[in-house]
Parts: structure tokens; C-alpha cells; sequence
């Protein structure tokens, strides 16, 4: 969890700065910043998920964590434009 809590802060952070470095502005920059804090104000999440996954591979079952993460690869494509 401290990890995660990490992450979403130093993006909250620096954020902006990293945005405007990559030549970001004005709307382009509004929409890379409201994407990005969707996305990483749930990096605790994503962190404990993928703890998670590691975990049932160490049992030695490949299969599950494969189909999981390929299925949500697929769902992200179309929730990503929404």
C-alpha cells in the first residue's frame, strides 16, 4: 500500500512538470492531467493487484494470472476511450 500511496503522489506532484516537459499545453495538457489522476489515484489498487498475481504464480499456476491479465488488457480498450 505504501508503495502505491507513493506512486499516486509523486505523479500528482510532478505530474505537470513531466507534462509540460514533453511539450504539453494548454488542452492537450488539461487532458493528459485528467487522464493521468484517473489513472494513477488508483495505484494502490494496481500495486496490490499485481502483488497479488505474483503471488498465485509462486504457487506454480501460470494459467490464471495469463487469462487475467490478457482479459483485462482487452477490457482496457474499450473503457479506455470512454
Amino acid at each position: 500500500m505504501g508503495l502505491g500511496l507513493l506512486t499516486t503522489i509523486v505523479i500528482l506532484w510532478i505530474g505537470p512538470h513531466f507534462y509540460a516537459g514533453m511539450g504539453e499545453q494548454g488542452a492537450s495538457l488539461s487532458a493528459a492531467l485528467t487522464y493521468s489522476h484517473l489513472i494513477f489515484s488508483g495505484a494502490i489498487l494496481i500495486w496490490t493487484f499485481n502483488l497479488m498475481l505474483a503471488a498465485v504464480r509462486g504457487t506454480g499456476n501460470m494459467t490464471l494470472p495469463m487469462v487475467v491479465v490478457c482479459g483485462g488488457a482487452l477490457a482496457l480498450i474499450p473503457v479506455s476511450a470512454c
